[in-house]
């Protein structure tokens, strides 16, 4: 059922209490109500006035007096000297409407008017599905709910929309506290009148609403609901409702495993919401699912966001596969005198998951040591490593130079630009005397940056002389071909430290052996 209403004096709560010994209404004691709520301002057209009210009546015009009135027992005002005048049952607009009549009689040119100065107190049946079944002291300017929370709130499966208000001499009313909580119909929460009995019976039918609407979930039914009172009851349709494909789940009463689709219509050709008129299927059945679906790409904000060396970075707008790099990074402000576009790159959060079985290889490979893995395997497990799995294959510096719209890549929500500052180094690692940045030479070789970083170590692998590439991560052996770039890495491995005297005791034993062996053929050959 539909979350409790907020506890309060004029509000509903659901809740669960413990089973109590069963008593009848007559053995409780009254519950005297904790405080005294009045619904204000007081509505002359509804107030019913009864015994006990205090009220204030005030003539002006050729005679101007007040006077403070209760309503006797019997249920009339007695006026001084003029008399009594039954008001019981009446409305206060319709009681004062009788007093002027009244006063004509005897006076001409006045004006009278009457007010309630303070309601009475009246003793309220409350019954059913509430916590506390009882009697309470109430005042005839509360309503329903108000009076339901002094019984302690509906506890849970009961209803809130089948409530039933019995007065004295007249029909039942059906009380729907849920309109008056979400809607605000103040007629759907009556005020109370001496003797009144409240019973809230427990749940008997509900319907489920789902999908663009504003307030999902599962409510109670009553006879009167069709589809679109009850997407209003849910707080009506999101923006994004596609009002013309609503799908109304019906479940079989034969078989419950079974249940039908009718797909509804509730716009009209203005778009506007459709009447009722007639469409049976908007009649709703115990069980039934209202399922309202969203419009595909309603709003889409997409977003681009633009790193590093522009004018402008941040984060932009585009209109998802029609706006290009080159589009966004001009409104960007275009690349900075610093910009590397060398190394610009296009990250797209889009494909995130597309590779997942990749991925799952990658993962079982690192459970296992580079010893145990084939060439393809190893080869294949650093590539991976090394690749950005996000990263879009484009040439970024050739595109924004001179490249035209049809080499130009569209970009998706999430997309990620990032042009790096143009650091204008090299790095030299490994076995150097003094490893770390140089600056870039224009057509250097790498040996000549290996001789600016101070030359190779005592133990310096020369034949494994690499060039590490900055955007691609290969590594490339060293030679004219392969032109160095800015941000690039020349590294130079280390060769194996060796034990001369562990191989010495090797080569030794080796030799020992092939004697013991030649001994034995020469041997056998000579026997």
């Amino acid at each position: 059922m539909t979350a409790a209403l907020l506890a309060g004096p004029t509000g509903l709560s659901q809740q669960t209490v413990p089973e109590q010994p069963l008593t009848t209404i007559e053995e409780q004691p009254v519950a005297p109500s904790p405080t005294r709520v009045v619904d204000l301002p007081i509505d002359r057209a509804e107030y019913i006035v009864g015994p006990g009210d205090e009220l204030l009546l005030t003539l002006s015009g050729e005679v101007n007096e007040a006077e403070h009135l209760t309503v006797s027992p019997e249920g009339a005002l007695i006026v001084g000297s003029v008399g009594s005048l039954p008001v019981s049952g009446f409305t206060l607009e319709e009681a004062e409407s009788e007093l002027r009549g009244f006063f004509d009689e005897y006076y001409h040119g006045i004006d009278i008017s009457l007010n309630l100065i303070s309601p009475r107190d009246v003793v309220i049946h409350v019954t059913g599905a509430v916590a506390e079944p009882g009697h309470y002291e109430a005042t005839a300017a509360m309503r329903v709910a108000a009076v339901v929370e002094l019984a302690g709130g509906v506890i849970e499966d009961g209803s809130l929309r089948a409530v039933r208000l019995l007065v004295p001499g007249g029909d039942a009313r059906r009380v729907d506290l849920l309109r008056y909580a979400y809607l605000g119909e103040l007629a759907a929460n009556p005020l109370v009148m001496e003797g009144a009995v409240i019973h809230v019976p427990f749940q008997l039918r509900t319907v489920e609403v789902r999908g663009a609407v504003n307030r999902p979930d599962e409510y109670e039914l009553v006879a009167s609901d069709d589809v679109l009172k009850l997407i209003r009851l849910a707080g009506g349709t999101a923006p994004d409702a596609e009002l013309s494909n609503v799908e109304l789940v019906r479940f079989s009463d034969e078989n419950p495993r079974l249940y039908t689709r009718m797909l509804l219509d509730l716009t009209d050709a203005s778009g506007d919401a459709a009447a009722r008129a007639g469409n049976a299927q908007t009649r709703l059945e115990d069980g039934d699912r209202i399922f309202v679906r969203r419009l595909e790409g309603w709003h889409r904000d997409a977003r681009v966001e633009v790193r590093g060396e522009v004018a402008m970075p941040g984060t932009y707008s585009v209109n998802e596969g029609e706006e290009g790099i080159r589009d966004v990074v001009s409104r960007a402000g275009g690349p900075t005198d610093a910009a590397d576009l060398a190394g610009a790159t296009l990250r797209r959060r889009a494909s995130r998951g597309i590779d997942s079985g990749v991925q799952r290889q990658v993962e079982l490979l690192e459970e296992y040591e580079s010893v145990h893995m084939t060439y393809e395997e190893y080869a294949f497990f650093v590539s991976q490593r090394i690749e950005l799995p996000d990263q879009v294959s484009v040439d970024i510096e050739s595109l924004l130079s001179n490249g035209g719209e049809e080499d130009d890549v569209l970009l998706l929500d999430g997309d990620i630009i990032e042009i790096p500052r143009s650091l204008s180094v090299v790095r030299v690692s490994g076995a150097i005397q003094r490893p770390g940045f140089v600056n870039f030479t224009a057509n250097a070789s790498a040996k000549d940056y290996v001789a600016l970083a101070g030359g190779f170590t005592s133990d310096a692998n020369r034949r494994g002389l690499r060039i590490v590439k900055s955007q691609s991560g290969s590594r490339l052996r060293a030679s004219r071909d392969v032109r160095i770039e800015p941000g690039d890495m020349v590294w130079i491995p280390r060769r194996p430290a060796r034990d001369w005297w562990e191989i010495t005791k090797e080569i030794l034993t080796v030799v020992g052996q092939v004697a013991t062996i030649y001994l034995v053929v020469d041997n056998i050959a000579t026997q």
